[in-house]
């Protein structure tokens, strides 16, 4: 479970890599849905 651990803190570790910057739309296209639906690892 050591290995498992440590992917884990590293999946965590660079979660807010998955988050958008704050900017204003300037067209009608949606962004990726994987991008609405962050994951949540509990951060």
């Amino acid at each position: 479970p050591v290995f498992v651990d440590k992917i884990i803190r590293l999946i965590k570790k660079s979660q807010f890599k998955r988050r958008l910057p704050l900017i204003a739309k300037l067209s009608a296209r949606t962004i990726d849905r994987e991008f609405r639906y962050p994951r949540d690892w509990g951060l």
